[in-house]
């Protein structure tokens, strides 16, 4: 069966196009930039689709969080150098330009990158073949961010994120990616499962996804907090601004959050913000 669409956000502003390779395999959503593997030119030997969307501009809904919303009120534009605003002021939000890539792993792809990898069958061997290790499936990109903030008074303030200070345009950003959960066994099986899905991890990575079950943010949320312990992560359902159908959002915990940004905001240190008061 298919599920709800499932994304990661990725942890701050830190992490351009180059940094996340699809295929590769990490231990941690909260470092994917962090790989124990990474596939060759023509590993994935699957189709890798690929769209784009541009100009976009939504109101905040916090009844329906959009997913790039919902990166924009846990980080915010960055380190704001020139401006701190209030998130919760935040009126609306637009970007200039959005791609995502996505495909789905063979069983190839799969043997190759966890069963006859060194270090992940090491992490694996580490663990007493308990850990999971997590193969990245899909990205999303985006760039040109905006906010416009209000105040108490009805004024507010328009911030965007658009060039470098030397004229040049900001590079794309990995915002959100999609993974798919393997494990490996110590007679060197691999059962998978997506995060869109019930998981089937102890059985056959080739068996009949037909028998998958679809999960609820619960469910996703408790199989989370078993494999990183509780307030990792924090589990919500939102939509895609990209095709504006529902989605999954799995979001760094905000007790965690200062952790994951002491190194995003110093992310491009070229990077300005334009400031303009409504």
């Amino acid at each position: 069966m298919i599920g709800i669409k499932t994304y990661f956000l990725t942890p701050g502003w830190s992490l351009d196009a180059n940094s996340i390779v699809l295929g590769s395999i990490i231990t941690n959503p909260s470092e994917p930039q962090l790989a124990l593997f990474k596939p060759a030119p023509g590993d994935v030997d699957s189709p890798i689709n690929a769209t784009e969307d541009a100009d976009f501009t939504s109101a905040v809904d916090p009844e329906m969080p959009g997913l790039f919303g919902t990166f924009l009120r846990v980080f915010g534009l960055g380190d704001e150098p020139s401006f701190h605003y209030d998130r919760t002021t935040v009126l609306s939000y637009s970007y200039r330009q959005l791609h995502s890539q996505w495909f789905v792993p063979s069983q190839g792809l799969k043997l190759k990158a966890v069963a006859q990898t060194n270090r992940v069958a090491q992490f694996a061997r580490a663990s007493g073949y308990e850990a999971s290790v997590y193969m990245v499936t899909g990205l999303k990109t985006v760039k040109g961010a905006c906010v416009t903030t209000t105040s108490g008074k009805g004024k507010g303030w328009r911030i965007s994120l658009s060039v470098n200070a030397d004229g040049t345009d900001v590079a794309p950003t990995v915002f959100a990616i999609k993974l798919t959960e393997l494990k490996l066994s110590a007679d060197g099986k691999i059962s998978s499962a997506d995060f869109r899905d019930g998981p089937r991890l102890g059985g056959d990575a080739n068996a009949d996804d037909s028998n998958a079950t679809e999960q609820t943010a619960a469910d996703v949320q408790g199989r989370l907090d078993k494999e990183f312990d509780e307030a990792v992560f924090t589990v919500t359902d939102g939509y895609d601004e990209e095709d504006n159908v529902p989605c999954r959002i799995i979001a760094p915990n905000p007790a965690c959050i200062d952790l994951l940004t002491a190194g995003s905001a110093r992310m491009n240190p070229r990077a300005s913000f334009s400031l303009a008061q409504r």
